[in-house]
């Protein structure tokens, strides 16, 4: 004679899933093995799953529209491929335009090398050691 068949709420599931309980988790609440669950309940877990995403995704807009700065950012590299690479260009950018200004101020020749200077990319430092002479390695 077989098992009896389990009655097993597939609300209660889809509701688990949306609030992202792990498949072990949901199938110790309902009293079945994960395999089970994932064989004969894969579209009321998808369910919840869905619903999870689609709120998550409306607070996150929702949030963005009323101001927060960094949700803004965040939407706009995950859905508009935007990316904040260019922080550096902006920077030295800048340091160029606060020197520029600098020099309009003061118009020294000092501050015409300082411009120049600044315009350049900056060499790096020969940091090797070399050995002393009449030294043992």
């Amino acid at each position: 004679m077989a098992r009896p068949k389990k009655i097993i709420d597939e609300d209660l599931i889809s509701e688990l899933s949306g609030l992202h309980c792990s498949i072990e988790e949901i199938s110790r609440v309902v009293g079945v093995s994960p395999a089970t669950l994932k064989r004969n309940y894969k579209p009321a877990i998808n369910r919840g799953t869905d619903w999870l995403k689609t709120s998550l995704k409306r607070k996150q807009f929702k949030t963005a529209m009323q101001g927060n700065i960094k949700m803004l950012i965040w939407l706009g590299i995950q859905y508009l491929s935007q990316s904040n690479k260019k922080r550096r260009d902006d920077k030295l950018e800048l340091t160029i335009i606060k020197k520029v200004v600098d020099f309009t101020k003061n118009s020294k020749k000092s501050d015409v090398r300082m411009l120049r200077q600044a315009q350049q990319p900056k060499k790096k430092k020969d940091v090797s050691r070399k050995s002393k002479v009449g030294s043992k390695d």
